[in-house]
């Protein structure tokens, strides 16, 4: 059943040369989740043991499986609003000297890293060698 629909029933018709669903709908203005229509169902745990049916024993069924979790809140489209992205402000071009300050740190962080590659490589190594 369709609970975000509150499809309460689905039934087929069958027909000469097909077989129709038809689902019992019951309308609602709110388009939350009915926990009214929905009670919990009855869960995939056993309330027994078959020995215990055996034995005469008798246990209502374990009723903790909610509906809830297949309710999806519909989405209408003028609820839709897209995200539009904001043009890329102009920035006033940078001077030869920033420029050239930009590649130095950015030559400095290819060193670092290129070490930290190099060490992380050794420590591999290390323990590969342990093993």
């Amino acid at each position: 059943m369709n609970v975000s629909a509150c499809e309460i029933a689905r039934l087929l018709k069958a027909e000469n040369n097909r077989v129709e669903p038809v689902s019992f709908i019951v309308p609602r203005k709110s388009e939350l989740y009915q926990d009214d229509l929905y009670p919990d169902a009855i869960s995939t745990i056993p309330a027994m043991t078959a020995d215990e049916w055996k034995e005469g024993k008798n246990a209502d069924p374990d009723r903790s499986f909610s509906m809830a979790p297949g309710f999806v809140a519909a989405v209408h489209p003028a609820d839709f609003h897209p995200v539009l992205k904001e043009e890329p402000k102009a920035e006033k071009p940078k001077s030869e000297k920033e420029l050239k300050d930009e590649i130095e740190e950015l030559k400095k962080r290819v060193a670092y890293l290129e070490t930290e590659i190099e060490k992380r490589d050794n420590q591999i190594k290390q323990l590969q060698g342990a093993q």
